[in-house]
C-alpha cells in the first residue's frame, strides 16, 4: 500500500510539472544576422538583430520556426571571403 501511495505520487507531480506541448502561446522572436567580410587583411562584420512578436503557436511550431531561421555560415564568394549566418531564438511571453 505504501509503494502504491508513493507511485501515485511520483505521478502526479510528474502530470502536474509537465508543460503542455499544444497549449498556443505569444512569442518574442529575434533573427539575428552576420555579415562578414575579409578585406584587405581586415575583417568587416555587420549585425543587426530583427524581432517579431507571434501569437498563437505551440512550442513545437516555435522550435520549427527557430530551426528554420538559423543559418550555419556558408560563404557567398569563392574562396571564402564573404561569408553570412543568422540565428534565432524566441522568447515565450
Amino acid at each position: 500500500m505504501k509503494k502504491l501511495l508513493i507511485l501515485l505520487s511520483v505521478l502526479l507531480v510528474t502530470i502536474i510539472a509537465c508543460e503542455v506541448l499544444n497549449k498556443e502561446y505569444c512569442w518574442k522572436c529575434y533573427t539575428n544576422y552576420y555579415d562578414r567580410q575579409y578585406i584587405d587583411h581586415e575583417v568587416i562584420e555587420k549585425r543587426y538583430t530583427d524581432s517579431t512578436t507571434m501569437c498563437g503557436y505551440t512550442e513545437l511550431d516555435i522550435q520549427k520556426h527557430e530551426n528554420i531561421n538559423t543559418l550555419n555560415p556558408y560563404s557567398i564568394t569563392t574562396g571564402g571571403s564573404h561569408i553570412k549566418w543568422q540565428d534565432c531564438y524566441c522568447i515565450k511571453e
